[in-house]
């Protein structure tokens, strides 16, 4: 919806200009297709923006409502009949798989003069992680979804905590040097996250070894720990546990 002369009038006049000149109603039309859908409280305009061009922004911090399109890590929910596109972990996006009804999101939502993003999370303790994750040097969204998409936040706690800079290097876009960068900035600041209680792995071992091969495969830590744990027995291979634990985890999809 085009915003009239007068509008654009009356906005330049007021001491606060309109920080969000592209935020519109995500409604599919073949005028525009706005990557995200907001609406503001108290604002009578969605092209503004803003209550009386000079009023906070709402901030969407949680979403109820149908999955219309999951592709990946991307989604499409609609909310009273308005699609927001949300960009997930990998948590996020296993837990909208094949749901039926309505789902749950919490939401991260990034506002930047060209664009806004929403980022979607599992859980509140998810999310919170992202949130301490981007205020670390150098550690934009992108490179925090990607952590977040090889490490549950307890996970992540714990390969801190144990200095595993190997663990968290895993993440594309992690390097060594930024991995033990972390380690070192992150230390303080994940107090509120328990690391996971499980009993030390042998390295080399073969149920090590069929762990990192389900995590390779796109499996979380977390998942794929438990599971080789129930399938293995003295004796088995790496190659038996993996199978073993995929037929396991694809019997209870």
């Amino acid at each position: 919806m085009p915003r009239s002369d007068d509008h654009r009038s009356e906005c330049s006049l007021r001491p606060a200009p309109c920080p969000l000149p592209r935020n519109y109603l995500f409604r599919q039309t073949s005028d525009f297709e706005p990557r995200v859908a907001v609406s503001h409280a108290n604002s009578p305009d969605p092209v503004c923006g803003q209550a009386a061009c000079g009023g906070d922004a709402t901030v969407i911090g949680r979403l109820r409502g149908r999955v219309l399109e999951l592709a990946g890590t991307a989604a499409v929910i609609d909310v009273q009949g308005v699609g927001y596109e949300v960009e997930l972990t990998a948590a996020a996006a296993a837990a909208l798989a094949g749901h039926a009804g309505e789902a749950q999101l919490f939401i991260h939502h990034l506002v930047r003069e060209d664009a806004q993003t929403l980022y979607g999370f599992a859980t509140v303790a998810e999310r919170d992680l992202f949130r301490t994750l981007i205020r670390m040097n150098g550690v934009g969204p992108k490179l925090g979804i990607a952590i977040l998409g090889v490490l549950s936040p307890a996970e992540l706690a714990q390969a801190v905590a144990n200095a595993d800079s190997a663990a968290i290097s895993r993440a594309p876009g992690v390097g060594a040097r930024t991995a033990k960068r972390l380690i070192l900035e992150l230390r303080d600041r994940l107090d509120d996250f328990e690391p996971i209680a499980e009993a030390p792995s042998v390295p080399g071992s073969p149920a090590s070894e069929a762990v990192l091969a389900l995590v390779a495969l796109g499996y979380r830590r977390t998942e794929a720990a438990q599971v080789v744990d129930e399938v293995a027995h003295e004796g088995a291979t790496v190659e038996v546990l993996v199978r073993d634990a995929l037929r396991r985890m694809g019997s209870a999809a």
